[in-house]
């Protein structure tokens, strides 16, 4: 089960009365410079988040998984320089609603609102995770909490073993450490020599969270 957990009276209410869209690998769902006002609810894929800064360079935030509902920046509230933008990781079925109407429902639905504040809420404790392991000093520290980070958000764990569930390049690292693609991998392949971290089919696999946690001790 997923950290942001399954939403199944958004799935219902979604499906229902939302309009299906299925996109491609690497497709644009959400850019800085849309007009429309839709919020989504993601039944199968991956959503790649990210944001862009002043001097054009993007910053991987995380991803969108099975179960969640979203919106672009600005749907609900006014946000003139938000430059969020969502792209898919693969294929990907959504269901999407005007803004308004799901609105409208989370006033006079008490489940649904429910489970939305628990989605808020969550990506509240992400986005706190977030700033901790950016805050860690050197890529050695930086990287081990960012695997706790990985395991607990976006990871399958099973006795104290974790891996990530998807697919990361190692320039998606670096961006989500803010390092270099050469630095991730020359930290990368010393963590592998050391036996802290593994791949298996193209993911990464931690074959102890604990001693992970023992290093960062």
């Amino acid at each position: 089960m997923s950290f942001f957990g399954y939403s199944k009276s958004h799935q219902e209410y979604f499906v229902k009365n939302g309009q299906k869209v299925v996109y491609g690998y690497k497709r644009y769902i959400v850019t800085s410079t849309d007009n429309d006002q839709w919020v989504y609810f993601l039944k199968k894929g991956l959503i790649r988040v990210s944001y862009t800064l002043l001097d054009g360079k993007e910053r991987l935030i995380g991803y969108f998984v099975p179960g969640v509902t979203f919106a672009k920046s600005g749907t609900f509230f006014d946000s003139p320089d938000g430059t969020l933008e969502y792209t898919t990781g693969e294929e990907s079925v959504l269901y999407r609603l005007p803004r308004d109407k799901f609105l409208s429902e989370l006033k006079n639905n008490e489940e649904l609102s429910s489970d939305y504040m628990n989605m808020v809420l969550r990506n509240q404790i992400f986005l706190i995770d977030r700033v901790v392991y950016q805050g860690e000093n050197g890529i050695h520290r930086k990287l081990l909490r960012w695997l706790l980070f990985m395991a607990k958000y976006y990871g399958s764990i099973n006795n104290g073993s974790a891996e990530i569930i998807f697919f990361l390049s190692q320039e998606e690292i670096a961006n989500f450490l803010h390092v270099t693609r050469v630095s991730v991998n020359n930290t990368l392949s010393f963590y592998t020599k050391k036996g802290v971290i593994t791949t298996k089919d193209r993911k990464i696999y931690i074959p102890s969270l604990d001693r992970i946690k023992e290093l960062l001790e």
